[in-house]
């Protein structure tokens, strides 16, 4: 059995992992990664592959295993995912003997866009570690970028055919347990919902506080992870006529409401899948049947189709006017990832900060967000199972200061309220101060210096305000970024135009 492990923070290397895995199991091929056929009408090596997320492996496994395959993104400005952080620490160990790993063999995926300096710092960083502690890569790092003419396909195809070249001359090991305690969930009950922003203001922003009787351990940067449910899986099951019963022992509805994310956006290698699957079926059009297979040779054309206009599987289907089975959607649409918020602890009760994803494209159907819908469906005392991950961000110093926009607002909030006797400035960005400067009471009478930049009412940015009103002895803050991912380049440039000299910062972005 070959362990594949990921560290996957929206779910793509989620879906690389299987596609490796299929791919060793059924035969590589250069046009659909993955041999349909074989995947389709035979067996294969059963239990060839175990794919699942670098924290699940038992870390004492490690020296009984000769082959690991990773797959990992970056989070944020170069951090690891949320799922490989407990694995990261034990590498990171200064105590490890340079030959702890000299047994293993390995190779590395890494997906990233490359528009950002940190391009797959994560991938980086794991494969120089795994060489400092003794490991062999197989084949080169694989380097996915979604800047490049087909997206992570672009290296994806030939790292793969790379590795099962490799895997030809590899005997696999029998069978054995890998995986250590599951992470634990807990009970939370919603106890508050409360709208932040007015009706006229274009973003809906809610303040969701759950009672969690079971956590006692927060800390300032912990997530909370949920997983959603689909809002539209009714109407999915209507239009695809799908029953209410059951496959391989698991119901359709349970199904096809929490596991299959239909309101994803497909990748690739799915409009091959589809149209091997509508192959079989006489009855579809000819006309369809060549526009699916364009869109599955030409990326230019899956691009305008999917990633521009966002469209979803269930999209997909109706545009194409194409039904699929419980079979086709268990084998070829990816399964529900969690979703993580950071977290605010405020008397003994917890705090997300939610912006509701509403809006509008060329498409007639308006986009929606899976989790903030799910989130908004919730009714007061609804009692639900949330997981709490803990970041690598550290706070020691007497001195914070952060930077940050929208719902990045919470790290601060964290932070004012959990450290009572430490100095924190904040420069804080939003659009207009009557509709979504949230929070605009906790401030005064704390321990706070607060900046804030109003872009709409103001027509300045929350670096213009930096600029004016620079930190003295910045050297002595501990400094923060958080919000929308771009404010890591943003604050990267900032701090060297402003101090002349690179500083270093943490980050939690999205």
């Amino acid at each position: 059995m070959i362990p594949i492990l990921y560290g996957s923070q929206t779910g793509t290397a989620i879906y690389v992992s299987n596609l490796i895995a299929r791919a060793i199991m059924h035969g590589y091929d250069a046009k659909t990664i993955y041999n349909l056929d074989a995947f389709l009408y035979s067996p294969g090596q059963k239990d060839a592959c175990l794919v699942m997320e670098m924290d699940l492996l038992d870390i004492e496994k490690i020296l009984d295993i000769d082959l690991i395959i990773f797959v990992c993104s970056t989070h944020g400005d170069g951090a690891e995912p949320f799922n490989m952080t407990k694995f990261w620490s034990f590498l990171s160990r200064d105590d490890l003997p340079s030959t702890i790993l000299s047994h293993l063999s390995f190779a590395v995926f890494g997906l990233g866009d490359s528009s950002y300096e940190k391009f797959n710092y994560c991938s980086k960083r794991l494969f120089n570690r795994l060489r400092m502690l003794g490991a062999r890569p197989v084949i080169r790092r694989g380097s996915g970028d979604s800047q490049d003419r087909e997206g992570f396909l672009s290296d994806f195809r030939p790292w793969l055919l790379e590795l099962t070249a490799y895997l030809r001359t590899y005997i696999s090991r029998p069978c054995m347990d890998f995986i250590s305690t599951q992470p634990k969930r807990y009970v939370s009950r919603l106890v508050e919902k409360r709208v932040l922003t007015p009706d006229d203001h274009f973003q809906k922003i809610v303040e969701f506080v759950f009672d969690i009787p079971d956590y006692k351990e927060f800390f300032p940067g912990d997530c909370l992870s949920l997983r959603p449910e689909n809002y539209n899986y009714r109407e999915f099951m209507s239009y695809n006529g799908i029953g209410d019963g059951d496959l391989d022992g698991v119901s359709s509805v349970w199904m096809l409401q929490n596991v299959v994310d239909f309101n994803s956006q497909p990748h690739q290698p799915f409009f091959f899948a589809l149209r091997h699957f509508l192959g079989q079926k006489n009855r579809t059009e000819e006309e369809i049947l060549l526009k699916i297979e364009e869109i599955a040779q030409d990326y230019d054309l899956y691009h305008d189709y999917v990633i521009r206009a966002k469209r979803t599987v269930f999209e997909v289907l109706k545009d194409l006017r194409i039904k699929v089975d419980i079979g086709f959607l268990k084998s070829f649409v990816p399964t529900m990832y969690p979703r993580f918020f950071s977290v605010t602890k405020k008397k003994g009760l917890y705090h997300i900060t939610v912006a509701i994803v509403r809006y509008t494209t060329f498409l007639s159907e308006p986009r929606r967000g899976v989790c903030s819908e799910y989130l908004m469906s919730l009714s007061l005392n609804d009692v639900i199972k949330i997981g709490v991950e803990r970041s690598n961000l550290y706070f020691d110093s007497d001195k914070l200061l952060f930077v940050c926009t929208g719902t990045g607002i919470t790290l601060p909030r964290a932070c004012v309220n959990e450290f009572k006797d430490k100095e924190i400035v904040i420069f804080y960005g939003f659009r207009y101060r009557n509709k979504d400067f949230l929070y605009p009471d906790e401030w005064t009478g704390r321990n706070v210096r607060m900046f804030t930049a109003a872009s709409r009412d103001d027509k300045v940015y929350v670096q213009d305000v930096f600029r004016k009103s620079p930190v003295e002895d910045v050297d002595q803050y501990l400094i923060f970024v958080s919000g929308n991912s771009r404010l890591n380049r943003e604050v990267k440039k900032l701090l060297e135009d402003v101090y002349g000299k690179r500083i270093v910062f943490q980050s939690e972005t999205w």
